[in-house]
């Protein structure tokens, strides 16, 4: 009987075990799946590599493309195919706008008319599939910066299917920038070097709490470019910060990422850093001294753009201090007067 209860006993305390590791085993699993970092990324119907181009090239040569289409559904997957120009939007922002060749666009100029590829591809499901393009660049080429690119169109479903019809899941544009060799013309100008409203009470920013997911989320200054050349430049460098003993106290790199200003465009950025990392910036005057390098050559510009640092905390008890002594100097002088009149 002894034995019995005994093996009972070590039965019931296996059931137990295997129930906490099972409860333990789901919890870990539901973690998985929910939490962020954990739960797999959703892909794109479609994939493109590569997903950009930079050429250069002589005027009426033959340069081949390849681009490697992926299908990341379960389902067969159709892709078409555009070769269009791109060029610098209005407001200034970079982003290309892509558009297809005009009437009036001159194709020495716009290359558009340059790729000869396939208009139409089909992907089986978790297939992929080379796409071959041949670029004829004209003799006629105008030497310089050509902006143009291949867009690719992914589609489910069939027209012929009254049920589903065709779905559009995706549109990737692969930008290709262009260089045909000649007579490059860099010319580059600074039109804009702003301080921005937030620098007028910086202080309050060095107090607050440090940016969430970036090292550059207080804008300090706006700044723009106009590109009167042929050729995209990209401008790097850097901004000096002087206080009003002329000692430096900041500096901000700009355009590491080294974005593009395209010719015959205009190009804005906001310069931006995370202020609650420095302690160096106090009430007073500072002047910004802007330092930029662009093109094969380094064509160096400058700029220069002068501020008031200024918190209000400050400048009341500034003011405080300035009563208590005009209040101060007031009661002496009365004080005075008083003792004068007495001796009189």
């Amino acid at each position: 009987m002894v034995f019995r209860h005994h093996e009972a006993e070590k039965l019931h305390y296996f059931i137990l075990l295997k129930f906490f590791l099972f409860f333990i085993g789901v919890i870990i699993f539901t973690f998985h799946i929910t939490h962020p970092s954990f739960a797999a990324e959703k892909l794109p119907d479609l994939t493109v590599s590569p997903y950009s181009r930079e050429l250069t090239f002589n005027k009426g040569s033959i340069q081949p493309l390849t681009f490697t289409l992926r299908n990341n559904t379960q389902v067969p997957l159709q892709v078409n195919i555009s070769y269009v120009n791109f060029q610098a939007p209005n407001d200034k922002s970079g982003t290309p706008e892509y558009f297809l060749n005009r009437d009036n666009h001159d194709p020495s100029f716009f290359p558009s008319s340059w790729f000869l590829g396939p208009s139409t591809v089909q992907l089986p499901p978790k297939g992929y599939h080379v796409v071959n393009v041949t670029l004829n660049v004209p003799s006629n080429a105008s030497p310089g910066g050509h902006y143009g690119g291949v867009e690719f169109e992914s589609l489910r479903g069939t027209p012929s299917d009254p049920g589903t019809g065709v779905i559009v899941t995706g549109k990737i544009g692969v930008p290709i920038i262009m260089t045909v060799n000649g007579n490059i013309v860099d010319q580059l100008i600074i039109s804009k070097f702003t301080t921005l409203p937030d620098v007028l009470n910086i202080i309050s920013l060095l107090h607050s709490t440090a940016c969430p997911n970036s090292t550059d989320c207080h804008p300090l200054f706006d700044l723009e470019f106009i590109n009167q050349g042929n050729i995209h430049e990209s401008p790097v460098g850097y901004i000096d910060i002087y206080n009003m003993f002329n000692a430096k106290v900041l500096t901000i790199p700009f355009n590491t990422s080294r974005t593009l200003v395209l010719p015959n465009s205009t190009r804005g950025y906001e310069i931006s850093f995370d202020l609650s990392k420095f302690s160096g910036l106090k009430l007073g005057s500072y002047t910004a001294k802007l330092s930029i390098v662009y093109g094969g050559k380094n064509i160096y510009l400058a700029a220069e753009s002068s501020f008031m640092i200024l918190n209000w905390a400050y400048l009341i008890i500034m003011i405080f201090f300035l009563l208590v002594l005009i209040a101060y100097i007031y009661e002496r002088k009365n004080s005075k007067r008083r003792i004068r009149n007495r001796i009189r």
